[in-house]
């Protein structure tokens, strides 16, 4: 497996730290692509963190990606499936939330009013996709559906989607079992940055006629002492608890989930997974919108 960071990297820092063949110009902001196993990687790691302390920022984007051959994929029992990501949430869509199960630390467990409700126009062409929503707002085509039956792939529910008051061809897909993940999965803010929440802090704002006012922003919890929300991001591959119930599923979700509950529209959301024979059966129907990583069942 080959790990790559992406980053986003201000033109002034770019140019002092990184090779002209290390750095592409996207037009005042340089995308710099680092093999996470190089020098390269270190080296970003103590520029971000040199900076950190002088209260400024290395980058202002980051994204990693995990490459594996076949045979990888091939010889793993489970896999972590990532959907294509659309910029819509089922709240904007007229989708309701319950948020009095959600935890009061950190937000996550809001419990959706069904039906899931998405205009069907800005649904992806793929065969799996995840709105901003996150949570439980996965959505797959008919096709998928049928295939999965087809071969009875275990451990799917699936729910009929609205577009308005109108049901379309897609369907909210919803695992039948949650399962623990292992601590040996590492999250945090950042990739060098491994807080499990951000200090409060004051922005000073300025209206065009002068006016100053201050916005302060509280403690953000991302790692909930609860256990319910483990961090903001996942920063390895995930690392599940051995259960006698995955010797029986195809498809199931983590009982944790990642990522943060704020002001906006986007939620926490569980990692996915599936079986080597459900990722087999995808890749030779050829349905869209998926990508793989290895999972790791560990005993704990």
């Amino acid at each position: 497996m080959k790990e790559l960071l992406d980053i986003r990297v201000d033109s002034l820092y770019a140019w002092l730290l990184y090779k002209r063949s290390e750095r592409e110009n996207l037009g005042g902001i340089y995308k710099v692509v680092i093999d996470t196993s190089q020098p390269i990687y270190r080296r970003t790691e103590k520029a971000y963190k040199i900076l950190r302390k002088l209260g400024l920022y290395l980058f202002y984007g980051w994204g990693l990606d995990r490459i594996y051959n076949e045979k990888e994929l091939q010889d793993t029992r489970f896999l972590q499936i990532l959907p294509k990501l659309f910029t819509l949430s089922g709240e904007e869509c007229g989708t309701q939330y319950d948020e009095s199960f959600a935890c009061p630390i950190c937000g996550a467990g809001g419990k959706m009013i069904p039906p899931l409700k998405i205009h069907q126009s800005r649904i992806p062409k793929t065969d799996i996709s995840m709105t901003l929503g996150q949570g439980e707002e996965i959505l797959v085509s008919v096709r998928f559906k049928q295939i999965m039956e087809d071969n009875h792939i275990t451990g799917i529910r699936y729910e009929p989607v609205y577009s308005g008051h109108k049901q379309i061809d897609f369907f909210q897909l919803l695992p039948e079992h949650y399962i623990e993940l292992s601590e040996k999965t590492k999250t945090g803010i950042n990739p060098f940055d491994l807080s499990g929440e951000s200090p409060p802090f004051n922005i000073h704002h300025q209206n065009p006629d002068g006016k100053e006012w201050i916005e302060h922003v509280p403690l953000t919890v991302y790692k909930c002492p609860n256990g319910d929300n483990i961090g903001l991001n996942i920063l390895s591959e995930a690392y599940i608890k051995d259960n006698p119930l995955l010797n029986e599923l195809d498809y199931f979700a983590s009982r944790q989930t990642i990522g943060h509950k704020g002001k906006g529209l986007i939620r926490p959301r569980h990692l996915l997974f599936c079986s080597n024979r459900m990722m087999r059966l995808i890749k030779e129907n050829k349905l869209k919108g998926f990508k793989f990583e290895v999972a790791h069942i560990v005993d704990e």
